[in-house]
């Protein structure tokens, strides 16, 4: 954060795109710390974490399971997440470095039309909740997230 208040425009992050979780999280930093770092919108997760990867961005504010790999390897490292991560747990979170307010989390939901039938849904709830609920997925899950699951 000094480095970026000292330097304005200097740390150039990439996200998804315009309006997605990442450019908000960017914002939210900007104004929270009273800092200048652009948001460098890619058409993705892949190419934010690539511009990352390959020098042309200094920062990239993604999803965390693109990045879990590359954060293992120290090809990058996490400066700040939205929620503690079980695997680094020396990265803080936005209130534990004293600022009011989290960065935004991304959520997935299961969608279907809103006429489907009452047993379709029954089913298809059954099926997901069922393949949620399975061990192998679960650690697998984890495995690429690093994250603990609620479900």
């Amino acid at each position: 954060v000094d480095y970026a208040k000292k330097n304005p425009g200097k740390i150039r992050c990439s996200s998804m795109g315009v309006g997605s979780v990442g450019h908000f999280d960017v914002e939210i930093v900007n104004s929270l710390a009273e800092t200048d770092i652009p948001m460098v919108p890619f058409k993705g997760a892949v190419p934010s974490v690539t511009a990352a990867l390959g020098g042309h961005v200094e920062a990239v504010a993604s999803a965390i399971g693109p990045l879990i790999p590359h954060m293992r390897s120290k090809a990058l490292r996490s400066v700040v997440t939205s929620i503690k991560i079980p695997e680094f747990t020396d990265v803080p979170t936005l209130t534990e470095l004293g600022y009011p307010q989290e960065l935004l989390g991304i959520w997935f939901a299961f969608f279907a039309p809103s006429d489907l039938p009452p047993e379709v849904k029954t089913a298809l709830l059954f099926l997901i909740n069922t393949i949620l609920q399975t061990f192998l997925n679960l650690e697998k899950t984890r495995s690429v997230s690093g994250l603990t699951t609620g479900w």
